[in-house]
Order: C-alpha cells, then sequence, then structure tokens
C-alpha cells in the first residue's frame, strides 16, 4: 500500500518537474523542430539534397523548383522547421545580446 502511495506521489514531482523544465524558452523552439524535422527524414533523402546541391552549386532555380515539386506535406514540414529555427535562433540572439550588455536576459 505505501508503494502504490510512493510510486503516486514520485509520478507527480516528476510531472512537475518535466513541466518546470520545459519552461525554458529554449526547450520548446528545440522541441518543435524536432517535431518538424523527424518526419522529414523519412520523407526526404537527404544525401541525395545534398548531392544536387553540390553538382548544380546551390542555385536558386534548384531550391525553388525541388520545393514546388514536392508534395504539401514536405512543404509544410520545410517551413514550420524553418520557422522554428528562425524563432530559435531569435531567442539565442535576444540571449546574447542582452549578456553582452549587462542585463542577462
Amino acid at each position: 500500500m505505501t508503494i502504490i502511495l510512493k510510486n503516486r506521489i514520485m509520478l507527480g514531482v516528476y510531472i512537475l518537474y518535466v513541466i518546470r523544465k520545459l519552461k525554458n524558452p529554449y526547450v520548446m523552439p528545440v522541441l518543435f523542430l524536432g517535431l518538424f524535422f523527424l518526419p522529414l527524414t523519412f520523407l526526404v533523402s537527404i544525401p541525395s539534397v545534398v548531392s544536387n546541391i553540390i553538382l548544380t552549386g546551390g542555385s536558386y532555380s534548384l531550391v525553388s523548383d525541388a520545393f514546388s515539386k514536392t508534395d504539401m506535406v514536405v512543404q509544410a514540414l520545410v517551413l514550420l522547421s524553418f520557422i522554428s529555427g528562425l524563432v530559435y535562433m531569435s531567442k539565442i540572439s535576444t540571449h546574447t545580446i542582452g549578456f553582452i550588455r549587462g542585463k542577462f536576459v
């Protein structure tokens, strides 16, 4: 009986611990970036994309043509990954600028 009570209490403590860790402003963009990027690894052949970029020199026409001719799911995942990466970079730059200015944001 006491083991069940102990397990319930520890589960509550663990849930509160996880919630407090998720309140960190850097955690959520990284989670979303992983959430959006992980399915892309199954839908897109990354080595083929890299080899095509190397062969063509990374031209804008290759990128726009490849993006426009993919499925809607892949386009949405690429855009969402890009947006969450930008959010993460903005949080890092805001923190870095605050740190440099002495505000320690």
